[in-house]
């Protein structure tokens, strides 16, 4: 049976002044006769929607012309500007020249000229109000940037205004958030602090990941029973000062001060359903010796006083001292007991972290406290750079992300109020935009808004399937650049891509690698992937990696296919295939072919 081809194999409905497609009086449309129905009418189609229509000159079914829409008390009906499809530039230029007469545009010069011919070669439709948009901007110097940005407006359909123009502009620029990002903070002053926090929390993607293993580290220091008095009341002074127990505790109580700190977690609801299983399971593996239990038989969660003593137990010397006495045994209970704490410790933990960072790094350290920081701390460090897991990574790029703010907008169109709203460098930038009293931080901060707003311009929602960029900075041990990442896919659910059945692509300009493109093709869960470099070591660099890549997507349910090195043709600029032509796009069942 042939089924119904819709959205599925047609392009994204078109769409002017950001309205869905439609038929209005004056605009000139690329269209292909199908079926000559008699009287001069036929079946005509542009884009995928096909309507009927009166033809004002005869037409041959099969071909393309380029016509003008009227509408009429009859109906619709298309006037013909040019037989058929121009086959060489001339051609192409008198249709120009025509439709320029036709909507009385012939007195507006060359650049006018020239921005009809590239919307005749790219197939767009083209309406006399966007001409007229375009014109102020044809006027300016360098015209011809200025009309691959107009091209850009008409071939997506976007709304002819200026701040769409102004983002699509920006977006061409070869100015990066890194750049940009670095700027605008050294121009920055203590009374913009809500700012230089959010910039240090992007600049320090890591920071997060560093903070909770710092806190481990010294939490796993207090348990450890065979360290130094000093070594102990260090790391318990370091708790202290990460905000985890009380100013006050003395050191003799640090039992209770870290068993009230993750029972006040429990009270408050903090500690979801699937950390506390996790916890439970890992108790039940390594507590075996010991009657403890989170859950009674009914399946309900024990209460408050309960779950007291179970933590109680735990940092027993009893338990502790089964527990073994090698380091990484004291690093694995102190990271069950860490999991414990919620988003907003955790939060208070990192914020307190950076303080500390501030305080001692790069400083003699004048206390025992000081001493153990700075040794904790480099290493972290060591243990990020070398041996940084993937689940730490990601969710250092989901927090980093988070604060970057793309969809700032989206948030609060959702709610309007902004209480309990996470603080993001976008939000930042449009209050810096409307009110820093600096001329160049206004500017620099509304050019980077602009930069955000250009790739969510570019991201296409064409249901059933998502097109979706994200470009933003990247700081990794002092190798900084901006990412770019497009999704391709189903869309699953409104917004959401199936994650089973997409394509990814990364795009980023590396200090060593310079450009790089990765293309990660997803089918049922089996991933193929192509990267595209002109480095001729890349191959054998990259093969003891592989092994390590199956292994750590086995471990979220995919399957690693192929890897393939690729080089690039020189002639094509990579971030040029980021973001593609969904009119030439085509899908057969979930494979996607560009």
């Amino acid at each position: 049976m042939n089924h119904i081809k819709g959205a599925f194999s047609s392009p994204r409905t078109p769409q002017i002044d950001g309205k869905p497609f439609t038929l209005q009086n004056g605009r000139v449309l690329h269209v292909t006769v199908h079926t000559l129905l008699g009287e001069g009418n036929a079946e005509v189609s542009v884009s995928g929607h096909k309507f009927i229509a009166k033809l004002e000159a005869p037409m041959e079914a099969g071909e393309r012309y380029w016509v003008q829409v009227k509408q009429t008390e009859n109906g619709i009906s298309l006037q013909l500007i040019q037989n058929k499809v121009p086959k060489s530039d001339e051609s192409v230029k008198n249709i120009a020249n025509d439709l320029l007469n036709q909507l009385s545009l012939s007195n507006k010069g060359k650049d006018m000229q020239a921005l009809v011919i590239e919307l005749i070669k790219n197939k767009v439709p083209i309406h006399k109000d966007m001409l007229l948009f375009a014109n102020k901007y044809l006027q300016q110097d360098s015209s011809t940037d200025q009309m691959k940005v107009l091209v850009e407006l008409a071939k997506n359909n976007l709304p002819l205004s200026d701040r769409v123009f102004m983002s699509l502009r920006e977006g061409k620029s070869k100015d990066t958030f890194v750049n940009l990002l670095d700027d605008l903070r050294s121009k920055l002053t203590s009374n913009d602090s809500e700012a230089l926090e959010i910039i240090k929390k992007i600049q320090q993607p890591l920071n997060r990941v560093a903070s909770e293993n710092t806190a481990i580290k010294s939490l796993a220091t207090l348990l450890n029973s065979t360290a130094t008095f000093a070594n102990r009341l260090a790391g318990f002074d370091l708790l202290k000062s990460f905000g985890i127990i009380p100013q006050q505790a003395p050191m003799n109580a640090w039992r209770e001060g870290v068993t009230n700190a993750i029972v006040h977690q429990f009270s408050s609801n903090n500690i979801t359903g699937s950390t506390l299983e996790s916890f439970s399971k890992w108790l039940q593996m390594n507590a075996s010796n010991f009657d403890v239990q989170l859950y009674s038989n009914n399946g309900e969660k024990v209460n408050e006083t309960q779950f007291r003593k179970v933590i109680s137990m735990i940092l027993g010397d009893q338990f502790v001292n089964n527990k073994g006495k090698s380091e990484s045994s004291f690093i694995d209970l102190a990271e069950k007991l860490f999991s414990l704490f919620g988003e907003a410790k955790k939060n208070t933990v990192e914020m307190n972290f950076s303080r500390l960072l501030t305080k001692w790094m790069g400083r003699v350290p004048d206390s025992n406290e000081a001493k153990l920081f700075q040794q904790l701390q480099l290493q972290v460090n060591e243990d990020l750079a070398t041996l940084i897991k993937g689940e730490d990574f990601g969710k250092s790029l989901k927090n980093m992300l988070r604060s970057f703010g793309l969809n700032f907008e989206a948030q609060l169109n959702k709610n309007a109020d902004l209480t309990g709203f996470q603080n993001t460098l976008k939000q930042q930038l449009l209050q810096l935009s409307n009110e820093h009293p600096l001329l160049e931080v206004r500017e620099l901060a509304d050019k980077m808004v602009l930069k955000m707003n250009s790739q969510i311009l570019q991201s296409q929602d064409n249901s059933p399937f998502l097109n979706i960029i994200q470009q933003f900075p990247m700081y990794l041990f002092g190798k900084n650049t901006d990412i770019t990442i497009q999704w391709m896919g189903k869309e699953k659910e409104k917004g959401v891509i199936d994650e089973d059945f997409c394509r990814i692509l990364f795009y980023l300009n590396l200090d060593n690698l310079n450009e790089t493109l990765v293309d990660m093709q997803v089918q049922n869960r089996v991933i193929s992937v192509s990267i595209w470099n002109d480095n001729q070591d890349i191959k054998e660099v990259s093969q003891p990696l592989i092994p390590g890549l199956k292994q750590g997507l086995e471990q979220v349910g995919y399957h690693l296919s192929t890897v393939n090195i690729k080089i690039p043709d020189k002639r094509k600029n990579l971030s040029n295939l980021m973001v593609t032509d969904n009119s030439s796009t085509t899908y057969t069942g979930v494979d996607l072919k560009i």
